[in-house]
């Protein structure tokens, strides 16, 4: 299985997935504020979730399906279906237990996306090293009474 799919291609036919960042914001609500006393209210509504993701080019791939690869992550597109086999994520409460699953799929925009030239060969073909996106979420992980409910 992929670490990560995108438009539900197995990208381990592109490159190899060598490294997945994951950060999370907790997201307020317009509730939250501080106090009189200046305490702090928090009013959690939920979680977003970022990932950043590292590909490395499969030496067993020739530089097209190299280069296929960028020209996919680099679409001018809204929003593309991402789904990331890294869990476990929680998904709410039931009878007192936590419940969880490992993955989590969402409608992410590819908002950057980085590479660097290694070089140029005798044919003038250019030679890509690894590659790097960052993928935020159309919509963050709410919760409602301990349900999450845009994790899919």
């Amino acid at each position: 299985m992929a670490l990560i799919t995108i438009d539900g291609i197995d990208l381990n036919e592109y490159c190899i997935v060598d490294g997945l960042e994951e950060t999370f914001t907790l997201i307020e609500g317009s509730q939250a504020q501080r106090k009189q006393n200046f305490a702090m209210f928090y009013d959690i509504v939920g979680t977003e979730f970022k990932h950043t993701v590292l590909f490395r080019k499969n030496p067993e791939i020739g530089i097209e399906k190299w280069n296929e690869l960028w020209a996919i992550l680099s679409q001018p597109v809204d929003f593309h279906t991402i789904a990331i086999y890294a869990g476990p994520y929680f998904i709410g409460k039931a009878n007192g237990k936590n419940e969880t699953q490992d993955y989590m799929t969402y409608l992410g925009h590819i908002s950057t996306g980085t590479r660097k030239l290694e070089y140029i060969d005798s044919a003038g073909n250019k030679h890509w090293g690894d590659y790097s996106i960052e993928i935020t979420p159309n919509i963050a992980y709410y919760r409602n009474r301990g349900r999450v409910l845009a994790i899919t």
